[in-house]
């Protein structure tokens, strides 16, 4: 199974200049709260604003499978008050699948280094009939369309790893439904009973799967 990287970018200095900072810091986020990369962005605010000595502030820009934050951050002005917590998702994934960016990470962010590595895992609501992977593809395949699956947009690797299983197991005729965010928005959707399965991260699924 592919795992999630989140990576810290940061945009390009011109000149930090003496003193640096001396204003609060922005760190963007391209998720809804409650997400993976919302919850790794708050595990490293308070430590960050310690060793920086300034306030680091979070502003979660969630929506179009990441890339409305990514344009956030590369539109910001590049003198290093500006932050932008991503994942392979919203950095590396989506410059080949989106064949137009108002924003390219690769281009416009520069990186500075991978923050956490998170495996992810495949949950169903319990309702859901079956009970194993073999069993889903299996009612799958027997309920052509009548089965759906959430992901925080069309982009996104948890949409990706679905298709992959898909492909793998002969072609499923599954309904995707994207949200404005995976393991926050995306993962209330399917605890509520709104979508029937879904790919996401171990640490965002764990609270409801004990």
């Amino acid at each position: 199974m592919k795992r999630l990287i989140g990576a810290l970018l940061l945009a390009p200095l011109l000149a930090l200049g003496q003193g640096y900072p001396n204003k609060p810091v922005k760190m963007i986020i391209p998720f809804a709260p409650g997400g993976a990369s919302d919850f790794v962005g708050r595990i490293l605010q308070p430590n960050l604003s310690d060793l920086l000595g300034q306030q680091v502030v979070i502003e979660n820009r969630p929506g179009a499978s990441g890339n409305i934050g990514v344009e956030a951050a590369a539109r910001s002005a590049p003198d290093g008050y500006t932050i932008f917590l991503g994942n392979v998702g919203s950095v590396a994934i989506n410059p080949g699948v989106f064949p137009k960016l108002a924003a390219d990470p690769l281009k416009d962010l520069v990186a500075v280094t991978q923050v956490v590595d998170v495996p992810g895992v495949l949950v169903a609501h319990p309702g859901f009939p079956p009970n194993s992977v073999k069993e889903f593809v299996a009612y799958a395949k027997a309920n052509p369309g009548k089965v759906n699956y959430a992901s925080p947009g069309s982009g996104s690797q948890n949409r990706l790893e679905m298709e992959k299983l898909r492909e793998a197991a002969g072609g499923l005729d599954m309904v995707h439904v994207p949200y404005k965010g995976g393991a926050g928005p995306a993962v209330s959707a399917l605890v509520a009973g709104e979508t029937h399965l879904m790919f996401v991260t171990a640490s965002s699924a764990m609270p409801m799967i004990k």
